[in-house]
C-alpha cells in the first residue's frame, strides 16, 4: 500500500429507521438504460441523473471528502427521492478485496467479492458514487483509453486493500493488448503494477490535478 494512505475509518452511515427503496428491475448491462450518451465516447462511468443504479452494483465511493478517500463498495439500496434534493445511495464497503478470478490466467485478476464479513455502511449522494461496470459489460475497446502519462484513480492491487489511489499510466491496456493497465502509484516508488481496467477510472473532480486542467 502506498505510504501515507488513510484507512477507511469512521463515517459510518446513520442508523436509519426508514425502509430503503429496493429496485427490482433487472439491469444486465448498466449502459442499456443508466449511462448517458457520454458512453458513446467511452465514458462508462457517467450515470443518467434521471436513473438509479440497482442494488449489487460495484462502485468507487467517496466516503471522506476531506481526505479524498475513495473505496470499493457495493450499492445496497437508495433512499426515497425527495423533491429538489440530491439522490442518496446507501452503500456497504467491501472490506475484503475482490476475489481472484480463477477463470483468468492473470495473477492479479479481480472478480466480485464472494464474502463480505462485517462491513461499514455509508449514506452518499449520487455525486460521490462512480459505477464500475465489468469488462463483460464494456470491454477495453468500448472504454475511454487512458494514455501514457495520464493521472487516474485506481484500486491498489494488493491483498486486503480496497482503497483507490492516484496513479500515472505507464502503458495502456489497449497498447498491451490486455485487460490490465500498467501503473505507477503515488508514494509507491517507481514500482510498476498491473491493474485490472475495471478498477482504473478518470481522476474525479475532487482529485483533479491543476496541471491536468
Amino acid at each position: 500500500m502506498p505510504s501515507g494512505s488513510v484507512a477507511p475509518t469512521g463515517l459510518v452511515s446513520p442508523n436509519s429507521s426508514y425502509v430503503l427503496q429496493v429496485l427490482s428491475r433487472p439491469t444486465p448491462r448498466i449502459g442499456h438504460t443508466l449511462l448517458t450518451d457520454a458512453v458513446r465516447n467511452g465514458n462508462v462511468w457517467t450515470v443518467d441523473p434521471n436513473e438509479t443504479l440497482p442494488p449489487g452494483t460495484l462502485v468507487a465511493a467517496l466516503t471522506d471528502p476531506s481526505a479524498n478517500l475513495w473505496i470499493l463498495a457495493t450499492i445496497e439500496g437508495v433512499r426515497p427521492r425527495v423533491p429538489n434534493r440530491p439522490l442518496v445511495y446507501e452503500v456497504v464497503d467491501d472490506e475484503e478485496p475482490p476475489a481472484v478470478d480463477n477463470s483468468s490466467n492473470h495473477p492479479a485478476a479481480y472478480a466480485m467479492p464472494m464474502s463480505h464479513g462485517r462491513r461499514k455502511k455509508y449514506a452518499l449522494m449520487a455525486s460521490r458514487v462512480i459505477p464500475l461496470p465489468s469488462l463483460a459489460e464494456y470491454g477495453i475497446t468500448e472504454r475511454m483509453e487512458f494514455n501514457t502519462g495520464r493521472v487516474v484513480l485506481a484500486l491498489f492491487p494488493e491483498d486486503g486493500v480496497t482503497t483507490f489511489y492516484r496513479a500515472i499510466v505507464v502503458k495502456s491496456a489497449r497498447k498491451r493488448r490486455s485487460n490490465y493497465y500498467q501503473l505507477m502509484f503515488d508514494d509507491d516508488g517507481k514500482v510498476r503494477r498491473d491493474v485490472d481496467a475495471r478498477f482504473v477510472i478518470p481522476l474525479p473532480k475532487t482529485e483533479e490535478d491543476p496541471n491536468e486542467m
